[in-house]
């Protein structure tokens, strides 16, 4: 399923200091960029070298539902979980909000999901 290691390991770290850092600004750009690297470990290279943030996830889903990856359940919570990632880090690195407790305990929410996704990779 991983096509590239070093994207995945690099997912994995970063999922680590999201788990460490619940209270800081950090948590919601590195849950974020977890998911976005393992969906870059499963896929390989972009068209251009690279992926979008906006098209990685369609592309993403579409050879998970080819190779039987994840359920289509699965697949729209993933979904689901990677927009609201993408805003709160948006939110965290270009705006000066301050995340209240119902904040953190999304982010506690969305970490458990992504730790749960970046886990599938030895079942499958």
């Amino acid at each position: 399923m991983i096509s590239d290691k070093i994207l995945y390991n690099k997912a994995r770290e970063r999922l680590e200091t999201a788990q460490f850092a619940h209270y800081y600004y950090s948590c919601a750009s590195n849950l974020y960029f977890a998911l976005f690297n393992y969906m870059q470990s499963v896929l390989g290279k972009g068209h251009a070298g690279k992926w979008k943030h906006i098209t990685i996830f369609n592309a993403f889903a579409k050879i998970c539902m080819e190779r039987g990856l994840f359920s289509k359940k699965r697949l729209r919570n993933l979904g689901k979980t990677y927009a609201a990632l993408y805003e709160l880090r948006r939110q965290a690195d270009y705006e000066n909000n301050i995340y209240e407790s119902y904040t953190i305990e999304r982010l506690k929410f969305l970490s458990e999901s992504v730790k749960e996704t970046l886990h599938h990779v030895n079942k499958s």
